[in-house]
């Protein structure tokens, strides 16, 4: 389970950019407490152009490292059995330290360590805070969380956009009960090992950072990226991906939807009972799945056409059930005696009370 070799060399050369960025921002500070914020030029120059070497260097690794250490990462997968009956106990107490736990586990957790280290060291952007779109939500996840996607979309795919017979548009529940189970069999293992597994690479981070500033520098950047990436924990990510790959085949059917009322109110029903499921599941979870995000019922809110369409069902349902209540001529028939000095005087509460004597 220890760091590959160019891993190592990566880490190295980032550990030697982080130490000139901190210099570098220490330098700054002192001429501006000194008020002289263009003193050393020359430094400043030259921590710059160091900068920009470096950078350069660490990006032209990216192409190179990225497939086998993502392949890396397949293959402990595999190996733990994922995406499956997972061969690891998953409710046995998480192991923080590397060096403890079967060794199909200890891979994996230096394999996601290595991708979540990669990503933060050659992805500039990996920390940016920015509010994605929620019709690409969860389509540039981390890239473990890709890799733990991968198996997972290539299953949904096989079963539910190809020709086989488990791919019928008339039995949508097929579809949603295939990923509701999915998102079952996982949840003990997502919500339990892949959150320790997230945050080892603080760990690598402090030891192969040189500098209090530097290593503080480098955890926040690190949990930015997370916070950025997985702000809701990996159970919602993987959840939202599933539910991405729903959405964008609901919306591809949804002109033979539209087309025959009722599939697509059959279809509607399966996927209001499916989002009611996958939020009460997920509300027992920490951090819980959050309300605003899109799930499957988006593809038909978000649509104009679809949107539209469920518009006029409801209407004319509710038309509907109007006229079979107001139907019959007993409904309009007042439930009231014909005359006044029939009424009991009663208060609004029920109580009876006694009429105002006349003058």
């Amino acid at each position: 389970g220890a760091a590959s070799a160019p891993m190592q060399a990566l880490l190295r050369l980032h550990a030697l950019r982080a130490s000139v960025r901190a210099a570098a921002a220490a330098a700054q500070r002192e001429a501006e407490e000194a008020g002289e914020a263009a003193a050393a030029p020359d430094a400043i120059d030259a921590n710059t152009a160091l900068l920009t070497v470096l950078d350069e260097r660490i990006h032209r690794l990216l192409p190179l490292l990225k497939p086998p250490i993502l392949e890396r990462l397949s293959n402990a997968l595999t190996a733990v059995g994922w995406p499956a009956e997972l061969n690891i106990n998953t409710s046995a107490a998480v192991l923080d330290d590397d060096s403890e736990g079967p060794p199909s586990l200890r891979e994996l957790r230096a394999a996601v360590s290595e991708a979540l280290l990669l990503q933060f060291v050659c992805d500039p952007s990996a920390a940016d805070v920015g509010v994605p779109d929620e019709e690409d939500a969860g389509e540039e996840p981390l890239w473990a969380i890709g890799t733990l996607l991968a198996p997972l979309l290539v299953r949904f795919r096989f079963h539910f956009e190809t020709s086989r017979e488990t791919n019928r548009r008339d039995k949508p529940e097929w579809m949603y009960s295939h990923v509701a189970k999915i998102v079952q069999l996982h949840t003990a293992f997502l919500t339990t090992q892949m959150p320790v597994m997230l945050r080892a690479p603080l760990s690598t981070l402090r030891n192969e950072i040189n500098g209090q500033s530097a290593r503080r520098a480098e955890a926040l950047g690190y949990v930015g990226m997370l916070a950025n990436r997985c702000p809701h924990g990996v159970l919602s990510a993987v959840t939202s991906g599933l539910c991405l790959a729903i959405r964008r085949k609901l919306i591809r059917e949804q002109p033979t939807l539209i087309a025959h009322p009722q599939l697509f109110c059959h279809t509607l029903n399966e996927t209001l009972a499916f989002e009611r499921e996958l939020r009460e599941a997920t509300l027992v979870q920490t951090p819980a799945l959050p309300a605003t995000s899109p799930l499957v019922l988006h593809a038909f809110y978000s649509k104009k056409d679809a949107f539209a369409m469920w518009l006029r069902i409801e209407g004319e349902d509710a038309r509907s059930m109007l006229k079979r209540v107001t139907a019959a001529e007993g409904d309009w028939t007042a439930g009231f005696a014909p005359n006044h000095e029939a009424l009991t005087s009663e208060s609004p509460a029920g109580v009876a009370v006694e009429a105002a004597p006349d003058n």
